[in-house]
């Protein structure tokens, strides 16, 4: 056979399977492109329901309690680990030095509203498990984890080995679940391309700044 009888053959033959395989690959290409981008819409979008749906409502919990560690200065008397979270007494009570380890109840006096009450660690963890589709899997299983120990720490019967394990695995629990929240908030806010604070998705601890006056003579 002359060769230009094979090149009249082979060359468009060539040409068709090269653009077969390039429109192939262009499609191949475009689809997972296209993925990509519905991914990250999906993500972003989620990220956004979760941020409405609960994790600005925990941080807003979290934040009355950095509030009270600060107004109060409680930083200087214990760590974030040591003392979580800080509840509000309902009851006139004076700093007393009976309570548990890691609980700390502030003195208000007779509060004509009690919302501010409602602000204490089984919120945060009753809001986790009623809104579980929005929570983190890492968030529910901490909230669990302190429901359980809440509990049993309230049970009579209790010896003293596990009265201690249920307790400190609760202030456990419950330091997680604070660091967790102000991480995760951060980094969802991040995704939503919204305002976020570098160093508590870092680190998971609530800046204090903005809660420290600034008083006549330039002294906070």
């Amino acid at each position: 056979m002359p060769v230009w009888v094979i090149e009249v053959v082979l060359i468009p033959a060539i040409v068709a399977i090269m653009t077969l395989v390039f429109n192939l690959v262009l499609h191949w290409g475009k689809t997972k492109f296209e993925y990509r981008i519905d991914t990250t819409k999906f993500r972003r979008e989620h990220d956004y329901l979760q941020l409405s749906e609960l994790y600005m409502e925990l941080y807003a919990v979290i934040a009355q309690s950095e509030f009270l560690r600060v107004f109060h200065h409680l930083e200087d008397l214990s760590s974030l680990h040591d003392l979580p979270f800080v509840e509000v007494e309902h009851r006139l009570k004076r700093f007393t030095d009976d309570l548990f380890p890691g609980e700390f109840q502030v003195h208000q006096g007779a509060m004509a509203n009690a919302a501010i009450h409602s602000f204490n660690k089984m919120q945060l963890v009753e809001l986790i498990l009623e809104k579980k589709p929005y929570a983190s899997q890492e968030l529910i299983k901490l909230a669990v984890g302190y429901r359980y120990c809440h509990e049993f720490l309230n049970k009579d019967g209790l010896v003293e080995t596990q009265y201690e394990k249920f307790l400190v695995s609760g202030l456990e629990y419950i330091y997680k679940i604070v660091t967790t929240v102000v991480r995760e908030t951060n980094e969802k806010r991040e995704s939503c391309h919204l305002e976020f604070i570098e160093s508590e998705k870092q680190e998971g601890i609530m800046e204090h700044d903005i809660f420290k006056l600034r008083h006549k003579g330039g002294k906070s």
